[in-house]
């Protein structure tokens, strides 16, 4: 149909090349402008369904035409295990779940992906060890409005002909001493990082909440320090005086990010409260909860 339309128009155009030629023609000029009305109405509806891609290593989109679909962290599976999945993922902060089964554990689980320079070191760069290595690395799925498809180019810093460019960036593998395999992803030029992790075998553990009750609305109330606060950004999240109006809900979902334990010798670790207190991230939010206020979930994720 569409063929038949497009020579239709050429026909059109060939046959009534101005509008004086068209004047003794009425029909055959409303038929034109019918199909130049319908060719432009189709490309229309083309350009409002766009494409998407994902921007490896940053929280937001880029361009005017680009919206944020959602955001969340890079996420993959077991890198010592051989066999083990190998395309990377951007795990959204806010997971739903089908089946909880304890037994989960000894099968393929999705884990966070950390930042690795693999004997290399370049300060200020994407490659700077000191900065990113163990940190975590966050993802944005983006929607280009007015494109119909994106493509990565490797080895290349600007896009060929006709092609428009979305964001620069360094192409990452997987260590090539692991036993499982991976893919290459362009992580952006100027990545941002989440949560720096302990240990290269940490999983991210997701706790949904059961008794809303026992989160901690206004910890280190007044001259009171309940807890040490490992980073002010997450203290700038965490209690109501920062959700505005946002609550924590039976059944949400969010990572645990941090632990407070009565008598921890680590002071940043330590809990003045009589209780365990999880600091469990949910979106943007930080929610400090007693530990008898969350399921676990029998599996890290």
């Amino acid at each position: 149909m569409v063929i038949v339309l497009v020579f239709l128009v050429v026909l059109g155009q060939e046959v009534y090349g101005n509008k004086e030629q068209c004047e003794n023609h009425a029909v055959k000029a409303k038929l034109f402008d019918a199909i130049c009305s319908e060719i432009k109405q189709t490309r229309t509806k083309s350009e409002e369904t766009g494409t998407t891609y994902t921007r490896w290593g940053r929280t937001k989109c880029s361009g005017d035409k680009t919206e944020i679909v959602y955001s969340g962290f890079v996420g993959g599976a077991s890198h010592n295990d051989s066999g083990s999945q190998v395309n990377m993922l951007c795990v959204p902060t806010q997971p739903q779940y089908a089946i909880n089964n304890k037994k989960a554990d000894n099968h393929p689980w999705l884990g966070g992906t950390i930042y690795s320079m693999h004997q290399m070191d370049t300060p200020n760069t994407a490659l700077d060890q000191s900065k990113y290595t163990l940190y975590g690395i966050p993802c944005t799925v983006c929607r280009a409005r007015d494109k119909t498809s994106v493509i990565m180019i490797p080895g290349r810093k600007e896009c060929t002909s006709d092609w428009e460019k979305e964001y620069n960036g360094y192409l990452f593998g997987g260590n090539p001493k692991f036993k499982s395999g991976s893919e290459y992803v362009c992580i952006d030029e100027v990545p941002e990082r989440r949560k720096k992790a302990t240990s290269w075998s940490e999983k991210p553990i997701l706790k949904p909440i059961m008794d809303p009750s026992l989160v901690f609305m206004n910890i280190n109330l007044g001259r009171r320090i309940d807890v040490q606060w490992p980073c002010e950004e997450w203290r700038l999240n965490g209690g109501s005086n920062a959700w505005q109006g946002w609550l924590p809900a039976k059944g949400m979902v969010g990572i645990v990010v941090h632990k407070w334990i009565p008598c921890h010798r680590e002071t940043v670790k330590r809990s003045h409260v009589d209780k365990v207190i999880l600091l469990v991230q949910i979106g943007d939010k930080h929610v400090p909860i007693a530990d008898s206020g969350v399921m676990d979930l029998g599996a890290e994720v």
